[in-house]
């Protein structure tokens, strides 16, 4: 399952093999990253600012528009994913996020939440979601206090903010 407080999905940190057997590298290869490296902070920031990077050119180049319900989106269902939910909302299609998905040859895995929600609700689901926490993806480490209930992962407000302000505070020191 997902991973660390971006909630990565292991092939997407490490790779996969695509229909050919071609191997296709995960954030850790394309980061360069060794195998010992630890998995802290700092380090998921990094891999989570490469990926949201990758899922923003990734919108651009299908036409998807950059708002964040569809960036949140890519995050949560890739940004090929999102395109599907696009189009398909520019179709008027009266489908779940799951059938415009599978309708696309794409798998979608045990989120029965897919089955439930509508295309055409789905970003402002999860426009919702950011708003509910005080977020929007824009800004690095954001999305990180949220599961994917978009319910926050710490119990206190004062948490929340002692864990956005780190995070924020080590993004900078990356960047």
């Amino acid at each position: 399952g997902a991973v660390g407080a971006y909630q990565f999905m292991p092939t997407t940190l490490f790779g996969y093999k695509d229909k050919n057997g071609k191997q296709v590298s995960g954030l850790v290869q394309q980061l360069g990253l060794p195998m010992s490296t630890k998995f802290d902070k700092q380090t998921q920031l990094k891999l989570y600012e490469t990926l949201h990077s990758k899922d923003v050119e990734t919108l651009k180049r299908l036409g998807v528009p950059i708002t964040p319900g569809y960036e949140y989106m890519a995050h949560y269902i890739g940004a090929g994913g999102a395109s599907i939910v696009y189009r398909a909302v520019q179709a008027n299609q009266d489908i779940t996020v799951a059938q415009a998905l599978q309708n696309a040859g794409k798998s979608v895995g045990q989120n029965p939440e897919l089955n439930k929600i509508k295309v055409k609700d789905f970003e402002s689901v999860l426009e919702g979601r950011l708003k509910k926490g005080g977020l929007s993806p824009h800004s690095a480490g954001e999305i990180s206090s949220l599961n994917t209930s978009g319910e926050k992962l710490v119990s206190s407000s004062k948490e929340n903010e002692q864990l956005i302000s780190s995070i924020q505070e080590k993004s900078s020191s990356i960047s």
